[in-house]
């Protein structure tokens, strides 16, 4: 039950936890810069609104802690920002998520960026389906199916509830 990720533009890597949920973020032909190494880094910050835990220790998919949470409540989740930045560089999205002991979890990813003056507006959101118990899964998500290709003004990403209900940890 973790998350590990990092995000590639020049976000490199992001990682998560909650309750065994890993992410990492990637982009094509741009050296990595790290979201998440045992903790944020790179100036992102954590705007979650789900409980969870940036110092998970089990679940770990690499290093030495992951990101573990919990859906306590409908449309909860956990949101990771940065100040506006240009995503052209990149192309996408990429983690590694854990279903936890219980599994079952219907999740999705929402990208998020800056319009006029109102940070972090929602942009498109990608569904991850369901998540399989103690078992690590990769996603690699466009940036395009996000609504973050192009952007000079991308800001972040949630990973959120998708079916109003809470959600055991991951």
């Amino acid at each position: 039950m973790g998350l590990r990720s990092a995000l590639r533009i020049p976000i490199v890597r992001l990682t998560i936890a909650a309750a065994t949920f890993a992410a990492a973020i990637g982009v094509n032909a741009q050296a990595d810069l790290p979201v998440y190494t045992d903790g944020l880094v790179n100036g992102f910050q954590d705007w979650g609104w789900a409980p969870h835990n940036y110092a998970n220790t089990s679940p770990v998919h690499s290093g030495n802690n992951s990101v573990s949470v919990s859906i306590a409540s409908a449309w909860q989740g956990l949101q990771i920002v940065h100040s506006a930045f240009d995503s052209t560089p990149y192309a996408n999205v990429s983690f590694w998520i854990n279903g936890g002991a219980s599994g079952g979890q219907q999740l999705q990813v929402s990208g998020l960026a800056q319009i006029g003056t109102t940070q972090n507006v929602w942009q498109s959101s990608f569904s991850l389906g369901t998540l399989p118990t103690s078992s690590w899964q990769q996603f690699t998500i466009p940036l395009s199916a996000l609504g973050l290709a192009n952007k000079s003004n991308a800001t972040g990403i949630v990973i959120q509830d998708r079916i109003s209900a809470a959600q055991p940890t991951f």
